[in-house]
Parts: structure tokens; C-alpha cells; sequence
């Protein structure tokens, strides 16, 4: 293959690049309208990146086969451009519409099931990521391969490829979450630039010819005025909260922010969840009521996870400065007609706040809701809690609100409020338990371990301070029957339930929370199942038997050996980039936002460590134990995921840290599937390609229920453990 020109170069490039941009985007888009519209919850990742994964191999190995032998390369590959610039903003319709229209118009609040959940992925995600995959193939042979003369230039064709999709990936991850964290800019804004983009792309590749080279300005002028309209969310949104009316939707870190409006109430949805409603002012009344009757003097109060800060004016009016931290101030001033007089509205993250030297409360409240997600149940975990004390002075107090129903609750939210009571008893001396309805149970932790003011004192400050409450009466503050039934009936029931505490790296309250919600909807159905607390135990074993499975079937099939390394390789791979995800999320609380950087990183390194096998390929014979040294190198990459984890860092240096890592493990899994690929003993061509995928989907969807169960440490331990009998089963090859 001849030298390409410069100008034939810059084509090259500029066409790696953008269809990775593109490409990434794509992906991006859709996993956050999964957890917004049908997922309602970042657990289900893992299921994204395995839908994807097979799709795109699917579109790769038979999609633009039959593209190309029904059209011929040139137009295949144009029109599968065009028909992924189509796609796109097709599938965030579909996904704003089906769910609603299939709920029966049920709210914005109404999360369907796992198996419609998984059919609305392979439907958008599915068809989208299929397109994805038939193009690199397609530009591959349209615009690298045209003078190719050998496998090994067709090699190095496709390396080269490879390395500048790779780039553009990177690129687009870097500014997908500038733009959230910077801009706000909405997902179907974004779509249709990229698939703007797209017909971009394909305009200027067909540009031989004077009808196409007209199309470039305006295609240009199109994009520009893409970014005139501001307000194509809303409307689009409408679908999914009717028959609620949109009023504001906001990009945060935190996720999709929606206000809705229905009679006279006013709703907050944040990334697909009920999250609080300004109207409902007794709940606020009554929280703000027990916490600052609890605290002796609270002059200044911190309130987290109330997303519209619906309780800081409550806090206010007992004499409280309050500040709080919630995702958007626009949305929380349009929501509450703007900032209550002594409140101070900050934007962030709420435990980037309790993380800040300096800083002391009296009172801090944490309204993070039921914790069905791990952006809320990191709110409600021993190492927040822990760095909460740190923040309050002498005599300070945090209230922690679980909203359960009092008169009964289910065995799932008995171990939900047990595994929240648990990890407040391990960072403060003394708790006292509250059951009213509203707000449900009020968790209160005093720093000091003086003994407990009696309950008609804390109703007594109450009454002293004026504050005329809605609902709820001082007096009933003071009520023995309330107390009885907080101390004999509902804290003996929590404390019997069995659960461990929550912590930041097993959040055993996510996993009891979901099936608290699946028994709700099922009006009560299944509430007598419990997993098994041997989560742990479980995920090492199924690792460790599955090694022991490749590990007696490269040594008896020596010719397996390839597609077992290479399936070994994408389970770990998945597994702990589901796992790095999450704990991304605990450390940084901005997911949503950062999650392009995140796969981004992983797909960059996936680029290096294929491009380094292949060079390695192409000066030296792969030997059989060549897999070894990459499936070593993932079991310490497991390993070092837990340690991680289970350390606790947070904030900017753990997300670093976490980006690192999850580049180091697609660089030995990239590395991995190279040196396979090149294996002597290799299967027919595209079968070590499909048990890559295949290992990948399987190690995500194992992920998805592995990691609330086991929790993230042991399940990165899991994935490394699995990595390291593959790196012993390559050493052992034959």
C-alpha cells in the first residue's frame, strides 16, 4: 500500500475522528435517557455497555457485509451515516414516548420493569449501536483500504483506523461533559448536532461532485442554528410526565432535572425520580420541626439531597441560616418562587460540602429520599454520615429522613431503614428514633454523648419558637403513644432485620431498596424473597469456578486457548468497568455529567493495547503464553479497583485515579484481544471477536447485580481473581 499523501492523511484522520466523536456520542446519549426514562437508576450501566457491545459487533460482522453487497461500499457507507444521523434523535423520541404510552400515561415517576426496560435498550441503544458497528468496517474499506496490497497492510489500515476513532472517542467524552457541566447543553439538542454532524461527514465525503459539495454550507448553517433552540427538551419531554405539563428542564452533574406542573402542585424529577415537591409543605414542616427541635441552638444548618430545597425555608424560620446544596439554583428558586429569607442556595454536590475544611454546622439534614440509586444511597452511608460529624460543632445533630410508611412497612424497607440506623450508630454515640407521618422515619445522631433531651423538651423548643406548622402540633412531639411505638415496636423491627450498615463500597441499601419498590408496584408480591447475604462469598466463587472452567479447557483443547483468554479478558474488563462506574459515582457524585469521559477512557486504552499487539504481531511469532502478561496485568488493575474502593478516596483525586484505572484495563483487555487475534492456534476469523463480546456482556450483566449485592471492592476482587487464574491457565498453555 502506497504512502498516503497529506491531504489523503488529513482525509484519514478527520474520518477516524468523527466517526468516533459521533459514535461515542451516540452511546453517551442514549445510556443517560435509559437511567432518565426507563431505567431510572445508574446500577443498570452494565446492561447499556452489553447491549452495545453485541450490537455493534453484530453490525461489524454482518451488517456492512450485507450493506455493502446490496449497495456497494461507497453508497453503504454513506447511507449508513445518514441513517445513524436519523437514528439518533429517533431513539431519544422513542424512548420519551414508548415508556409513557406503554405506562398508560402513568406519570413521570412510573419505572418499568427490567424486561420492557431491556427491550427499550435493545430498541434505541440496540439499533443505534448496530449502525455503529457497521461503519468502522465501511470506512475502513471506503476510505483506508482502497489501495491496500496484504493482510498486513490491511492490518495497518485498520490500526490506524482504530487509533483515530479512538481519539475522536476521547475527544467527544471530554466534550460531552464540559458541555453538561458548563452549558446544561439537553440530550436531543446534542443529538441532533452530532447527527448533523454525521450528514456533515457524509456530504464531505461524497463531495466528488458539485450537488454534494451544496450540501456543505448548509449542513453547516443547519448546526448552527441547532444551538438557536434552546427549548426542544421541554416539549419532547412532555410525552413522558403527562398528563403533568413541563415547566423547566435543567442538565446537572447530579442528572436531568424536570419541573412539572399539575393543577396548583408543582413536581421535581431528577433523572426520572420523584424528587420532592415544594407544595407537599408538611412533609418539610415536619422534618424541620423535629430537627431543630432536637438541636439546642441551630443557627446554622446544612441541608443535602433535597433537590429543591423544599425544608431549608422550614429550617429558616426556626432561626436557622441554612444553606443548601442542591443540583440547579434556577430550578430550585422557579420551584419555590425564589430563596426564602436566611437560605443560601448553593449549587453541587452535597458531599463535596461536607468535604470542605472549615466549614461547621449545628444542624444538618440529609433528605436524600429512599435510596434507589447510588447517587442517593451515597447520602446515607457510614463514611458520609462520618464526614458529617466532622462538619457539626458541640452539641451538633444530624437528621436523616427515610420516607417509609410507618403504619407498615415492608421486610425490604425494614432492612433499608436497618442498614441506614446501622451506619448512623457506627459514626455517633447516641441516636434517637422518630416515626411520623409525614415525613416517615427521622434518624437523629447527636455528636455529643451527653444524655438525650426528653421528647417534651424538644417539643417545648418548638412551641417556644412560634412557628405556625400545618399538620403537625407541637404537642404531638411530646406524645408517649408516638414514642412507645418509635422505641417498641418500629426500632425493634429495623434492628431484627438483619442488615448489614451501608457503607460507600457495599451499598446493601440499593439492592433492598429496588426490591422494596418491585413489591410495592406488586402490590406485594414477593416480599417474603431475600437475597442471600453471601453476596460476596457467591461472586468470588462463580469467578473462581469459571477460572477453573478456562483453566481445564485450555489445558485439555490447547487450540480453545485464544477465544478463552480473549472471553476471559472481556468479562474482566466489563465487570470492572461496571464496577469503576459506580464507584465513580460514590467518589464524585457527578456520573451522569462525567460518564463519557469515563467510557471514553476505557475505549482510548482498549485502542493503545490492540495497536500494541499488532505491532508486536507484526516483528515476532505470538507464543501461547503472550496472554499472560495482559491477563496478569488485569487481575492487578482488579485489585487495585478494590483497594480503591475500599479506601474511600473521593472527590477530583479519586476520580483521576478511577479514569486511570479504567484506561489501564481496556489497554490490557485491547492487549489481550490482539495478542489472541494473532495466536497461531486462533478459531476461524471473527470467533475470538464474538467471545470477546460475548465475555463482555456476560461480565456487565453479571455486574449489574454483583456489585449492589457484593458490593464494589469484592466484585473488583471478583474480576481479578477471574483475570488471574486466565493469566495461570496462559502461563500453563501448551
Amino acid at each position: 500500500m502506497k504512502r498516503p499523501g497529506r491531504t489523503e492523511a488529513r482525509r484519514r484522520a478527520l474520518t477516524g475522528i468523527g466517526l468516533g466523536a459521533i459514535t461515542l456520542v451516540a452511546q453517551v446519549l442514549l445510556l443517560r435517557e435509559l437511567w432518565c426514562t426507563a431505567w431510572g437508576s445508574e446500577a443498570l450501566a452494565g446492561a447499556a455497555v452489553a447491549i452495545w457491545l453485541l450490537a455493534g459487533a453484530l453490525g461489524s460482522a454482518a451488517g456492512a457485509r450485507a450493506l455493502a453487497a446490496a449497495l456497494g461500499t461507497r453508497r453503504a457507507y454513506l447511507t449508513a451515516l445518514g441513517t445513524l444521523a436519523l437514528a439518533l434523535p429517533g431513539a431519544i423520541l422513542l424512548l420519551r414516548w414508548w415508556p409513557a404510552h406503554a405506562a398508560g400515561g402513568g406519570g413521570g415517576g412510573a419505572v418499568p420493569g427490567l424486561a420492557r426496560s431491556a427491550l427499550y435498550a435493545v430498541c434505541s441503544l440496540g439499533v443505534v449501536g448496530f449502525l455503529a458497528g457497521a461503519l468502522f468496517p465501511l470506512a475502513l474499506l471506503e476510505v483506508f483500504l482502497p489501495d491496500a496490497d496484504g493482510p498486513d497492510e490491511a492490518g495497518r489500515a485498520a490500526t490506524s483506523l482504530y487509533r483515530w476513532d479512538m481519539a475522536g472517542s476521547l475527544a467527544a467524552g471530554v466534550g460531552l461533559t464540559l458541555l453538561v457541566l458548563a452549558l446544561g447543553l439537553g440530550s436531543l439538542r446534542t443529538a441532533l448536532l452530532a447527527a448533523a454532524a454525521a450528514l456533515l461527514l457524509a456530504a464531505w465525503h461524497a463531495g466528488r461532485t458539485r450537488r454534494a459539495r451544496a450540501i456543505l454550507p448548509g449542513a453547516l448553517a443547519g448546526c448552527a442554528a441547532l444551538l438557536a433552540f434552546a427549548e426542544l427538551d421541554r416539549p419532547a419531554l412532555a410525552w413522558r410526565y403527562a398528563p403533568e405539563r413541563v415547566v423547566r428542564v435543567s442538565e446537572t452533574p447530579a442528572g436531568r432535572l424536570v419541573l412539572t406542573s399539575r393543577g396548583a402542585q408543582t413536581n421535581a424529577y431528577l433523572s426520572g425520580r420523584f424528587a420532592g415537591s415544594p407544595d407537599a409543605s408538611e412533609r418539610a414542616e415536619a422534618l424541620a420541626a423535629v430537627a431543630a427541635g432536637e438541636c439546642a441552638r441551630p443557627e446554622r444548618a446544612l441541608l443535602l439531597g433535597d433537590a429543591l430545597a423544599s425544608a431549608a425555608g422550614c429550617l429558616a424560620a426556626h432561626g436557622a441560616r441554612a444553606v443548601a446544596v442542591v443540583p440547579d439554583r434556577g430550578a430550585a428558586r422557579a420551584a419555590t418562587g425564589g430563596e426564602a429569607a436566611g437560605v443560601l442556595l448553593r449549587a453541587g454536590d452535597g458531599r463535596a460540602v461536607l468535604r470542605a475544611p472549615g466549614e461547621r454546622f449545628n444542624l444538618i439534614v440529609i433528605d436524600a429520599g429512599a435510596p434507589g440509586t447510588f447517587a442517593q444511597a451515597r447520602l446515607l452511608t457510614r463514611e458520609c454520615f462520618a464526614r458529617a460529624r466532622d462538619r457539626l460543632g458541640p452539641g451538633g445533630v444530624l437528621a436523616v429522613a427515610l420516607p417509609v410508611g410507618v403504619a407498615h412497612m415492608t421486610a425490604p424497607e425494614r432492612r433499608v431503614a436497618g442498614a441506614v440506623w446501622r451506619a448512623l450508630g457506627a459514626s455517633f454515640p447516641r441516636r434517637r428514633l422518630w416515626a411520623l407521618s409525614p415525613p416517615g422515619l427521622v434518624m437523629v445522631g447527636f455528636a455529643s454523648d451527653a444524655p438525650l433531651a426528653p421528647r417534651a423538651e424538644v417539643a417545648a423548643r418548638v412551641r417556644g419558637r412560634g412557628v405556625p406548622l400545618a399538620r403537625l402540633a407541637p404537642e404531638r412531639l411530646a406524645d408517649p403513644e408516638l414514642a412507645r411505638d418509635a422505641a417498641e415496636r418500629i426500632r425493634p423491627q429495623i434492628e431484627r432485620a438483619g442488615a448489614a450498615e451501608n457503607r460507600d463500597a457495599h451499598m446493601t441499601a440499593v439492592l433492598d431498596q429496588m426490591q422494596a419498590d418491585r413489591v410495592r408496584l406488586g402490590r406485594g408480591a414477593g416480599e417474603g424473597f431475600r437475597f442471600p447475604r453471601a453476596g460476596g462469598a457467591l461472586a468470588l466463587g462463580g469467578a473462581l469456578a469459571l477460572g477453573l472452567v478456562l483453566l481445564a479447557l485450555v489445558r485439555l483443547r490447547p487450540r480453545s486457548a485464544p477465544g478463552a483468554f480473549a472471553f476471559a479478558a472481556g468479562a474482566c474488563g466489563a465487570a470492572l468497568e461496571v464496577a469503576a462506574l459506580v464507584a465513580y459515582q460514590v467518589a464524585r457524585g457527578s456520573l451522569y455529567a462525567e460518564i463519557g469521559l469515563v467510557l471514553a477512557a476505557f475505549m482510548a486504552g482498549g485502542a493503545a493495547g490492540a495497536s500494541l499487539a499488532r505491532r508486536r504481531a507484526l516483528v515476532r511469532a505470538v507464543s501461547p503464553r503472550a496472554c499472560a502478561w495482559p491477563l496478569g496485568a488485569l487481575a492487578l488493575a482488579g485489585g487495585a479497583a478494590a483497594a480503591l474502593s475500599a479506601a474511600g478516596i473521593e472527590g477530583l483525586a479519586a476520580g483521576a485515579l478511577l479514569v486511570a484505572l479504567v484506561l489501564a484495563t481496556g489497554a490490557c483487555v485491547g492487549l489481550t484481544f490482539g495478542l489472541a487475534s494473532a495466536h497461531p492456534a486462533r478459531p476461524r476469523p471473527g470467533a475470538v471477536y464474538g467471545l470477546d463480546l460475548a465475555g463482555a456482556a456476560l461480565g456487565g450483566l453479571a455486574a449489574v447485580f454483583a456489585v449492589p449485592w457484593a458490593g464494589t471492592a469484592v466484585s473488583a476482587l471478583a474480576a481479578g481473581l477471574l483475570a488471574l487464574l486466565a493469566a495461570l491457565a496462559a502461563c500453563l498453555a501448551r
